[in-house]
C-alpha cells in the first residue's frame, strides 16, 4: 500500500510541475518562489505549503 501512496504522490508531484511550467511559474519565477523544488519536498510540506499558499492569495483584486 504504501509503495501505491509514493506513486500517487509523485504523479501528483509531476502534474503540479507540469501546470506551473505551463502557466509560466518554472524554476524559482513567480509566486511560488517561497515553496521551494517540489520534489524535495514531503507530502505533508507540500500540502501545507500549497495551502499557506492559498490563504496569502485570496483577498488579490478586493
Amino acid at each position: 500500500m504504501r509503495g501505491k501512496k509514493n506513486f500517487v504522490f509523485a504523479k501528483l508531484v509531476t502534474n503540479v510541475s507540469h501546470v506551473l511550467l505551463f502557466i509560466g511559474l518554472n524554476g524559482f519565477k513567480g509566486a511560488n518562489r517561497h515553496m521551494g523544488p517540489l520534489k524535495s519536498m514531503k507530502y505533508g510540506s507540500l500540502l501545507k505549503a500549497i495551502y499557506k499558499f492559498s490563504m496569502v492569495h485570496q483577498n488579490y483584486g478586493k
